[in-house]
């Protein structure tokens, strides 16, 4: 998560918008090795990458803002984890024209990633995810039979809190609370759709050929033993660990976590 401005102040080239409504935004380097397409989290933003991004050298990155959020906030929240998949097959349609594409996820973004590896492996190159949680393959899914409330801000304060810390929300001006509270629908979309789908099965995992690299730094147990439950059935499942690092990662150790991408990035096919 991030008090971060929307992507469109960080990364300052728009790269289009899609036909189903979701605008790019890009920093392009001269003549790319690939490019980097980044999916963002519960109750963040595609700006919140800026400062991986800037680390990734000879690579273009591309960003967006999710439906239900920020720039996307007029689409309202998917009404299913296929809503983002379609609206990524964009994405990475047109990153493609600009060399081999590296699929980046964090969170629930991961999710979301993992998944579009799974229904469009031919998409992208290689896969880079950080703490997807995926609770559906806990031993004891923690969220089984749990309902979304009815209030979007109070949602947003509780997931705000207890993600982040009591004290990050109370230093929160207004504004940026208000702000928070606009992206209600994205974040009540994704509670139920990591709560009452199963994005992808093991079984998927077992399929995929493209490489997958799951980074892992101070994460749970349960988060942890998923992640390993990945790797070990993906064909070319890799697992890293960061040390010290928190969930947003990609603010606190941008080195860190771009170093994870420059070394999992897709190659031309020969």
């Amino acid at each position: 998560m991030s008090t971060a401005n929307p992507i469109r102040h960080s990364f300052g080239s728009p790269a289009g918008t899609t036909e189903r409504g979701i605008e790019m935004f890009a920093r392009h380097v001269e003549s790319p090795s690939g490019t980097v397409v980044m999916v963002h989290g519960t109750l963040d933003r595609g700006g919140s990458f800026s400062r991986m991004a800037r680390r990734l050298e000879g690579l273009d990155a591309i960003a967006f803002d999710r439906r239900g959020y920020q720039s996307s906030r007029s689409l309202g929240g998917a009404a299913h984890l296929s809503d983002h998949l379609d609206d990524l097959r964009e994405i990475l349609t047109t990153a493609a024209a600009r060399g081999p594409v590296t699929l980046v996820g964090h969170s629930f973004g991961g999710v979301i990633a993992i998944a579009a590896a799974a229904a469009m492996p031919e998409a992208m190159g290689a896969l880079v995810v950080y703490e997807p949680p995926m609770p559906w393959l806990w031993e004891e899914p923690p969220h089984h039979a749990m309902v979304v409330g009815g209030d979007p801000a109070v949602e947003v304060e509780q997931f705000f809190r207890r993600m982040v810390s009591n004290e990050a929300w109370e230093h929160l001006s207004e504004a940026e609370r208000q702000s928070r509270i606009a992206d209600g629908a994205g974040l009540m979309s994704d509670l139920r759709i990591i709560r009452g789908e199963v994005p992808f099965t093991l079984d998927d995992i077992a399929t995929l050929e493209i490489p997958i690299t799951i980074g892992i730094g101070a994460s749970n147990s349960g988060h942890r033993r998923a992640a390993e439950r990945v790797v070990a059935t993906a064909p070319h499942g890799v697992l890293v660990h960061i040390e010290g690092a928190p969930h947003g990662a990609h603010l606190s150790h941008p080195d860190s976590l771009a170093e994870l991408v420059m070394t999992s990035i897709a190659v031309p096919k020969e």
